[in-house]
């Protein structure tokens, strides 16, 4: 874990680089939380949930849900670029897709040593999906921190692209110099 020791502008560009680097995964289809008792682990959904959290009362895990009755979720993730500091990176995110968009969001971190360490899923509500993924492409952009992170971008090398995690690249299109990739469902 890092410290910086930085003024707000700093922290701005500093972590603007290190979402423009970032690999950043999109999750097709909606999720939400399903809760179970918490004298029990849920085994039955290791299998579909990307995160499980635990209370005093219940295990709750994130799994996909087509169900429109559940508080359902775009859910998307970041792998971090080893070495960079992302001290703050998700106060910093979620704090501009509230002010920008004005959704909350929801955060899960785990730990993953082999890909950058930290890594987060974040959730925000299924209605805005549109609006906040857009948001978090026009960041990675750089466009407002102009030539002093597409410097830093060139020092470094070529961001990892978007992704949708499926199996088919239906689409891939360049937008100011950074590949996204968006990847469709698999067609019987």
């Amino acid at each position: 874990m890092y410290i910086s020791h930085e003024s707000t502008d700093q922290t701005q560009a500093r972590l603007q680089c290190v979402l423009a680097q970032a690999e950043m995964l999109i999750f097709p289809d909606p999720h939400a939380f399903v809760e179970v008792n918490a004298s029990r682990f849920p085994v039955e959904l290791v299998t579909q949930a990307i995160a499980f959290v635990r209370d005093e009362d219940v295990w709750s895990a994130l799994v996909p849900s087509s169900n429109p009755k559940d508080e359902r979720f775009v859910v998307f993730g970041f792998h971090f670029t080893p070495g960079l500091d992302n001290s703050g990176f998700v106060g910093w995110l979620a704090t501009h897709l509230k002010s920008s968009t004005g959704s909350g969001v929801m955060v899960v971190c785990g730990q993953n040593t082999n890909r950058g360490g930290i890594f987060d899923y974040w959730g925000a509500p299924l209605s805005v999906a549109d609006v906040i993924v857009a948001e978090i492409e026009r960041l990675r952009t750089c466009w407002e921190l102009g030539q002093v992170c597409q410097r830093k971008l060139r020092e470094r090398g070529p961001p990892f692209p978007v992704r949708v995690l499926r199996r088919r690249v239906a689409e891939v299109f360049e937008q100011s110099g950074l590949r996204i990739t968006r990847l469709g469902r698999d067609h019987a």
